[in-house]
């Protein structure tokens, strides 16, 4: 009877120090983890997009994704020190090596092939948040998603006008 109560007690306790790992559930751990990964993948094309010699609409194009993703990440980074939650350090390897095929192009392939990525990444992201918004079961992770869609839509379009231009 006293191991109970002393184990009872015991699980009282932890609960009540603050939110944990286990507070999250596999789908909002994957969630963050995923989003992680698009938000440094995102800042990484765009970084080298920016310095590349492309047009200026491709410049501030890059620009906008590195202040929101910047932003967006510093934002994960603090739900996971609250949430005692480890993030990846990396991008995964296929945005690695998508990065990389795309740094062996140059003129108008790369233009178009940096702007098409650049669409589908924000629309994997957009698709995620929603997602998040109607599955994810953390308070602070579907903020967060609040607060990136409004971002990720003007990404999109700031990406399809630079698209569409010569």
């Amino acid at each position: 009877m006293r191991i109970l109560f002393a184990s009872a007690a015991v699980l009282v306790l932890w609960g009540a120090a603050g939110p944990c790992l286990a507070d999250l559930t596999g789908f909002d751990r994957d969630f963050a983890a995923d989003a992680f990964r698009l938000n440094l993948s995102a800042i990484q094309d765009s970084q080298w997009g920016n310095e590349s010699t492309q047009p200026e609409s491709v410049k501030l194009l890059a620009q906008r994704i590195i202040k929101d993703h910047s932003a967006a990440l510093a934002r994960l980074k603090q739900i996971a020190i609250d949430k005692d939650l480890k993030l990846p350090t990396m991008p995964t390897k296929r945005q690695e090596n998508a990065r990389e095929d795309l740094k062996k192009q140059e003129g108008q392939t790369l233009r178009v092939n940096y702007i098409q990525r650049q669409i589908e990444q924000r629309q994997e992201e957009v698709n995620l948040c929603e997602r998040e918004l109607k599955e994810g079961t953390d308070e602070s992770l579907r903020l967060y998603c609040g607060e990136a869609l409004p971002n990720l839509h003007e990404q999109i379009a700031i990406a399809k006008s630079a698209e569409a231009q010569p």
